[in-house]
């Protein structure tokens, strides 16, 4: 029983550092999509390179 809690208590701790590596890569794009927009990219160059929608580019 401890072993099968145990491994139960890994698989969240697993899906936890998961989602919060998806966070920080979300949090990542959204700052390096800012920055270029700063810099005066164009929308749909930065929309290629951080695989963020026009909508939510022009949102920031």
């Amino acid at each position: 029983i401890e072993y099968i809690r145990a491994q139960r208590v890994v698989a969240m701790v697993n899906a936890a550092e998961g989602k919060g590596e998806a966070k920080g890569r979300a949090e990542e794009k959204y700052s390096l999509a800012k920055g270029f927009l700063k810099e005066g990219f164009p929308i749909e160059t930065i929309a290629k390179v951080t695989g963020l929608s026009i909508n939510e580019i022009k949102s920031l």
